[in-house]
């Protein structure tokens, strides 16, 4: 029931060639971030495989009776990944390794299946921290686009993302959520 800074931020995407696509967010995040998130995706739509590169330098952050308190940006928060799309059923394997939040190193295996408007995904993940597995299920919202010019837009959040883990230990192989879908969950929906 704490007052928390809803995920607001400059976001800029581009595809500087074909097939590569690239993305940075500067503002507040989930997980009460701050900072700097960057992702490269290399995707050719006409491809099952895909491969991309996660990194945030994010700081903590925290609002509690009407006071405001950050910590200096620190975290480092670095992922890469391999993606294929099976040929049957809509469904998509990727492996994921690097530094997570909370300086923890280790892999995931995410398995993912897109219905038309619906994703659900299972999960196992192992760090050095110990190991856990869940599921995480986003549909789209309707979209709020608030001003749209060629350039600029300002809109709300396209997507509804939750994710379930279970973990007996403290959390393992944690991300933050920027507010919008990352390249990797965007580009899964153009096969």
């Amino acid at each position: 029931m704490s007052p928390r800074l809803a995920p607001s931020m400059l976001h800029y995407f581009t595809q500087p060639a074909n097939g590569h696509f690239l993305a940075g967010s500067l503002g507040s995040f989930y997980s009460d971030r701050y900072g700097l998130d960057l992702q490269y995706r290399y995707a050719p739509l006409d491809s099952r495989w895909s491969f991309g590169l996660e990194s945030g330098y994010t700081g903590y952050y925290w609002l509690n009776a009407g006071s405001f308190y950050a910590e200096e940006l620190s975290d480092l928060y670095a992922v890469a990944d391999v993606e294929y799309r099976l040929p049957f059923e809509r469904l998509s394997l990727r492996l994921s390794a690097g530094q997570f939040l909370y300086e923890e190193q280790g892999g995931r295996v995410d398995l993912y299946k897109n219905f038309d408007r619906l994703e659900f995904g299972l999960y196992m993940a192992a760090t050095e921290s110990g190991n856990t597995g869940g599921f995480q299920v986003a549909f789209a919202l309707w979209p709020g686009k608030i001003f749209r010019s060629r350039k600029v837009e300002l809109r709300t959040t396209e997507e509804f993302r939750w994710e379930y883990s279970y973990s007996n230990e403290a959390a393992v192989a944690r991300k933050y959520r920027i507010g919008i879908p990352r390249l990797a969950d965007m580009l899964r929906g153009y096969e």
